[in-house]
């Protein structure tokens, strides 16, 4: 939080969220000028199309665990990716049929050690991820690679932590080329 305003800290990267070309603007909406993060918008104003000058961003949704009898699901992911993939493209990325349906115990592993990451090194703060709190992605997946099998002493899977570590690699490989 902000102690001046008692406003939440604006993110200094842009990962996890994407532009809004229409609709009304939600909490926690930023206006991003000039490819910078530079102030939370009120709810409720009409979008405006994206000029090179500035644009609204949202937080992406996540996956959530949606009940009994379902294993997991991305809400309001499928809309979202119809404002930024071509149908072809869209379907060469098959997130639920290709990821979430064949790795759901997996990928909640991964949560969980996302949520109790969060815990350790962000305690009291809501589930983000802090880069500037480590950035060798590639020695720490190697390191949890040695442990595989194991529990670490936070009760977390070595695995789930190579597996968080891997995407984490990926994750800013993807930034680092667009």
């Amino acid at each position: 939080m902000n102690e001046k305003d008692n406003q939440p800290e604006l993110p200094t990267s842009l990962a996890g969220y994407q532009c809004v070309e229409s609709g009304i603007t939600e909490l926690g909406d930023i206006c991003v000028l000039r490819g910078k993060p530079w102030c939370f918008v009120d709810r409720g104003h009409p979008i405006i199309p994206a000029s090179d000058e500035s644009n609204i961003y949202r937080k992406m949704p996540v996956a959530t665990n949606l009940g009994e009898g379902t294993v997991c699901g991305v809400q309001g992911l499928d809309k979202r990716l119809d404002a930024i993939l071509s149908s072809a493209t869209r379907k060469q990325r098959p997130v639920a049929s290709g990821v979430l349906d064949y790795f759901p115990d997996a990928l909640m592993e991964v949560a969980y050690c996302s949520y109790m990451g969060n815990e350790q090194h962000n305690k009291g703060k809501p589930l983000h991820w802090d880069r500037s709190k480590s950035g060798d992605e590639a020695d720490a997946l190697i390191r949890h690679f040695l442990e595989r099998g194991k529990v670490d002493s936070d009760g977390v899977r070595h695995s789930a932590k190579l597996a968080w570590r891997s995407l984490s690699l990926l994750q800013k490989e993807i930034e680092d080329n667009k």
